[in-house]
């Protein structure tokens, strides 16, 4: 699946927080298919991540007291055309699609279900 790097690094940031320390009983098809998912988005995202953090140290600053880079005014144009260079970037996972069905009588949230909708055939 084609995915911009931007979408990759927001689905990395839901799918994490989302389903962390979750109880919900998923059938196996779809569990087995969402947690392999997850890891291959995480780990793309991850990428993302260390991409970013070197332009935030290429143009900025360390603040100590933060612990993090704080970019200066008359650097900050370059910066943002750089990380949205790195998020138009686009990747092809290996996504594993299922069908809605396969989610049984799984309850999900609203953030939930939005979380994995690009995991869902049509």
């Amino acid at each position: 699946m084609k995915l911009a790097n931007y979408q990759i690094f927001e689905y990395t940031q839901s799918l994490l927080n989302i389903f962390e320390n979750d109880n919900l009983y998923i059938p196996v098809k779809a569990n087995f298919y969402i947690q392999k998912n997850i890891k291959i988005i995480a780990a793309a995202g991850e990428e993302i991540e260390k991409s970013r953090l070197q332009i935030a140290q290429h143009y900025g600053v360390l603040d100590k007291e933060k612990n993090q880079y704080i970019v200066p005014p008359d650097k900050i144009a370059e910066a943002n055309k750089e990380i949205n260079d790195l998020f138009s970037i686009e990747q092809d996972l290996d996504i594993k699609t299922f069908k809605l069905e396969d989610l049984g009588n799984a309850e999900f949230t609203p953030k939930q279900m939005q979380a994995i909708m690009f995991m869902i055939e049509e």
